[in-house]
């Protein structure tokens, strides 16, 4: 299971934001900061029944230097990511992060997006992420926040226009095995609390 919870950082009108919230969730974990910079591209399945959707894959994959974007479909690995429906129930309402089923795995290949194409995948759009990750150990839970822009992919896979110039998009996700969901949330919820007032974090 996995908890998440967003928010937005906007540093269009106070350029220090952006290092606050740094030195913050740096003084949280004790750890570095580590530079993010990931190609993310959205497909839509096929449907097998008529009058609905097909389910969403996202395709992650790192771009751990400018060199590694040349081309969407160059040889590497690439994270597949299902996200299942937010858990609805009995005090799921009150948690202070979304809780879903995840399922993930690794796809290695000299042209994965075709692979997916073959199978009836369709692309949606992609997107590439960049900024930092960090991990916060609270409550005895590991809580991986990352703080990104988000750009539209260039014609040569590279970063292009900021979608939102001046915003940054904080995501803070835990993974629960299943029955341990209230704990995992709830560290979320802490961290919210301490990066207040500078982000606010909210369940999707």
């Amino acid at each position: 299971m996995e908890c998440k919870a967003n928010g937005v950082l906007d540093s269009s009108k106070d350029e220090s934001a952006l290092a606050n919230l740094q030195e913050r969730l740096a003084r949280i974990s004790g750890e570095p900061l580590v530079p993010l910079s990931q190609l993310e591209t959205v497909l839509i399945g096929p449907s097998y029944t008529p009058g609905t959707k097909g389910g969403e894959l996202r395709l992650l994959r790192q771009l751990e230097e400018p060199s590694a974007a040349k081309h969407p479909c160059s040889s590497s690995t690439w994270k597949v990511r299902h996200e299942g429906m937010p858990l609805r129930g009995k005090g799921l309402a009150d948690l202070p992060a979304t809780v879903r089923a995840v399922t993930e795995s690794n796809c290695v290949g000299a042209d994965v997006l075709g692979f997916w194409t073959a199978l009836g995948f369709q692309r949606r759009y992609s997107m590439i992420k960049q900024g930092f990750c960090v991990d916060c150990h609270l409550d005895g839970q590991d809580v991986h926040v990352t703080v990104v822009k988000v750009c539209k992919e260039g014609s040569s896979g590279a970063a292009g226009e900021q979608v939102a110039p001046g915003f940054w998009l904080v995501e803070a996700t835990t993974r629960a095995a299943e029955g341990q969901h209230v704990a995992a949330a709830a560290a979320i919820g802490t961290l919210a609390g301490l990066l207040e007032p500078l982000v606010v974090l909210q369940k999707q």
